[in-house]
């Protein structure tokens, strides 16, 4: 797949954007090739880019079993292996009316909370 190459991964987030989670830690910071693991007790936004997304909800994942806040900008998708094991998990989803990328498919903001959605 063309776009899951972790060249297409240099967007950054927007300023305006990432003000909202001022203090929180990025473990996928621009540039760099592996997460960042956070202090303890840290927030996280994380922003992992589509390429290595499958792998980031697993270190997301694992990141909020030992007690972080999580948070992750991903893309819209419903129907994937990424998606599915994040809605197994347990998430509240945000969607913008907007693209808040130019150039760019839609995004949403999950909010991790570990609770099976479907209620099990």
């Amino acid at each position: 797949m063309a776009n899951n190459k972790l060249e297409f991964d240099s967007v950054p987030t927007p300023d305006w954007f990432l003000r909202i989670f001022e203090g929180f830690h990025d473990p996928y910071p621009l540039g760099c090739e592996q997460p960042l693991p956070p202090p303890a007790g840290a927030k996280v936004f994380a922003n992992p880019g589509y390429s290595r997304k499958n792998v980031a909800a697993e270190f997301c994942i694992d990141l909020h079993r030992k007690g972080h806040f999580v948070v992750m900008l991903v893309p819209i998708e419903t129907s994937t292996q990424f998606a599915k094991k994040l809605f197994q998990y347990g998430v509240e989803r945000m969607y913008f009316d907007r693209r808040i990328f130019p150039n760019c498919r839609g995004v949403e903001l999950l909010v991790l909370t570990g609770e099976c959605a479907n209620g099990d």
